[in-house]
């Protein structure tokens, strides 16, 4: 596998060398220069207001014909030339106390009609995000504005039906928020089967005239992006597929429609990254990921470059078990002559205590960082089990604040039990921001350290609001409490009564238990990892939670992956992150001349072919040390002896009279 890797490195390497001594600039070189993925329209900072319940709920469900009930939010944009659409991201939560979620969003966009949405000119509703909170929602096909001016947009979330009693949406609805900065017009809303009748109007209107409305509210939250100049010297591809064969998902097979006025080489992308060009209007992709969705374009290469055509798939499958890493951290070193990638991530998690059931009411919970005014926190006990220590690194709460200030963080203290109510304090984190979720609903943190409990038993988390300035009428966060017994009842803190802690509620059946779920990892559990580099394995069962790879081509963009094997056999989802090409600090390399070896991969010599009269040669290790060089050649082609070097990955730099090169190869 190592030497298919290595092989595979070194074509890039050439192919690199190639591109750069073409005088033509590649397609992504050309977009880039004009403008690709540039921000079209910014709604971000709208001032967004937390004195009301949060934004306007604007959701879809139905066939797109009759049965169909939407309430939908439009906010206007400006485009000054025919701008090609590629992405919108938009912030959003769910303000049901039990929501529905989902993971389809629906973009739709209109023209201008006298300062209010007009005709639509696109509409999309099955676009799968990841986050829903925060959404990233790429087009399957870059949407082109017909000309320049006015136009609006609604970003709404797709349900597969919505139950409505007595004009009571139930569950089923998710919210954009909303700010008090007016940016170009006020935005509208429009309630199309009148499930809100009396509250949201049945025509597009100003939603600043709505009464009941208190701040006046302008702007919802987007963001445009996309290309004002994508070059269009050719036409792009049409029918576009991609067709997973199968059932081991090994491979991904594309096929297209050459344009009308033909096409004689196709580049291909996946999401965003080149990854082939051929000439024949299909390809099979061999290094995709199958348990994530994945973004396929082609642009036809025809003296110029036609407009990209995209596609979006599903996973192939899904993983082999749910255990992926948490979180994944790159740092890329640059040395003489290559780099390195270092690697560290978190281990996946599994459930400790799960105390999330339905519920709908809550009770104060907050700390405020002036000391003068303390605290007032709840805290509900949990077990460890006999036989087993535990890391905890994760906490999912609920919360809410309804008409007053967000916290600006989220508490988290771990206690020791003593008798029956919190005890010894092990750990404490006043300034946790959700890695998932919002502030509003049921939010997911991650601890600043992993917390050891070291022995079995009960122990105690409590929960609250954090807020930095003052306390007053308006700061109050409440965690969500529910009637179902596990453990002891729920315990209160009040540092204004003196009193410590005490179980809350002693005589009440009502509400014995905090809404909440810890997760961590038993200590002595041994996972392993396989890191994954351009969707190829690079190393299997890995046991650190760090890793460092020094094989990488320097010159091109890679993506690392790093999944959990699984206890049952199959691995997780990797965890992903990306870094561009570095660039050595010991080289500089002037790709006038270039130049072929082989045999490579090698167990001795090499033999070096360039098209003019080579001058000298060097061969350097990855500690920028020459190790080998010859001078005063000059000839095309030459036979050099490295049997004495160690095994590993070298680089020969050429210099002739036309400039340098260097290239990779590797000896073994």
């Amino acid at each position: 596998m190592k030497k298919t890797l290595f092989f595979l490195g070194l074509i890039l390497s050439v192919a690199f060398l190639y591109a750069q001594n073409s005088s033509r600039p590649s397609y992504k070189d050309v977009a880039t220069e004009k403008g690709t993925s540039i921000v079209l329209w910014d709604n971000t900072n709208i001032n967004i207001t937390a004195l009301i319940t949060g934004g306007t709920c604007t959701y879809w469900t139905g066939d797109g014909n009759e049965n169909e009930n939407w309430i939908w939010a439009a906010d206007d944009f400006e485009a000054d030339g025919a701008w090609i659409i590629e992405r919108i991201y938009s912030k959003g939560y769910y303000p049901d106390d039990e929501p529905v979620s989902t993971e389809t969003m629906a973009i739709v966009i209109y023209l201008d009609d006298d300062g209010k949405p007009g005709d639509e000119i696109y509409r999309n509703i099955n676009i799968k995000v990841a986050n829903i909170f925060e959404p990233e929602i790429i087009l399957p096909t870059p949407f082109t504005l017909p000309e320049p001016g006015k136009y609006w947009i609604t970003v709404a979330a797709v349900y597969e039906y919505v139950c409505a009693v007595n004009g009571d949406v139930r569950d089923h609805r998710w919210c954009i928020e909303r700010g008090t900065t007016k940016i170009g017009s006020n935005y509208h809303y429009y309630d199309k089967k009148g499930l809100f009748a009396g509250y949201v109007p049945s025509t597009w209107t100003d939603a600043s005239t709505h009464p009941q409305i208190v701040p006046k509210l302008y702007s919802t939250y987007f963001r445009i992006e996309g290309d004002p100049n994508i070059p269009i010297d050719c036409q792009p591809v049409t029918n576009l597929k991609v067709v997973y064969p199968g059932t081991d998902c090994s491979k991904a097979e594309l096929t297209w429609t050459a344009p009308s006025d033909g096409g004689s080489k196709y580049i291909i992308y996946r999401d965003g990254d080149e990854i082939a060009t051929v000439e024949t209007e299909s390809y099979t992709d061999l290094t995709f990921e199958p348990t994530l969705a994945h973004a396929w374009e082609i642009v036809v290469d025809c003296d110029g470059y036609s407009p990209p055509t995209r596609v979006t798939e599903d996973p192939c499958k899904e993983p082999d078990c749910p255990q992926a890493p948490k979180a994944i951290s790159l740092k890329i070193t640059e040395y003489a002559t290559t780099c390195e990638a270092f690697l560290q991530w978190q281990a996946p998690t599994e459930v400790l205590w799960d105390n999330v059931t339905p519920t709908n009411s809550g009770f104060p919970s907050m700390r405020y960082l002036m000391p003068e005014f303390g605290r007032i926190i709840l805290a509900d006990d949990f077990d460890v089990p006999a036989g087993e220590t535990w890391y905890v690194s994760e906490v999912y709460l609920g919360g809410f604040y309804n008409d007053f200030i967000a916290p600006d963080f989220i508490g988290i203290e771990i206690y020791e039990d003593d008798g029956g109510l919190p005890g010894n304090q092990i750990h404490e984190d006043a300034y946790l921001t959700p890695i998932i979720g919002t502030l509003s609903s049921t939010p997911t943190v991650l601890l600043s350290e992993q917390v050891i409990l070291s022995k079995p038993g009960k122990y105690w988390v409590a929960i609250y609001g954090t807020y930095d300035s003052d306390e007053d009428e308006d700061k109050l966060y409440y965690v969500y409490a529910h009637k179902s017994p596990k453990g002891e009842r729920f315990a209160r803190l009040d540092e204004n009564a003196g009193s410590g802690w005490e179980t809350f509620y002693p005589n009440d059946d009502s509400f014995v238990s905090l809404y909440f779920r810890i997760q961590g990892r038993k200590i002595n559990d041994q996972i392993e990892y396989n890191i994954c580099r351009d969707g190829l394995v690079i190393e299997e069962n890995v046991t650190e939670l760090k890793y460092t790879d020094k094989t990488f081509d320097p010159t091109k963009k890679h993506t690392w992956g790093v999944k959990t094997i699984c206890a049952e056999g199959g691995v997780s989802a990797p965890v992903l992150a990306t870094a561009a090409n570095c660039k050595p600090v010991g080289i500089n390399v002037n790709n006038a001349e270039t130049f072929t070896i082989f045999p490579n991969p090698t167990t001795g010599a090499i033999t070096i072919a360039a098209g003019s009269a080579i001058n000298k040669i060097e061969v350097i290790n990855f500690l920028g040390q020459t190790v080998f060089t010859q001078s005063n050649i000059n000839i095309n082609e030459k036979t050099i002896d490295l049997s004495h070097l160690n095994n590993g990955v070298y680089f020969v730099r050429v210099a002739s009279e036309t400039g340098t090169s260097i290239q990779k190869f590797v000896k073994q």
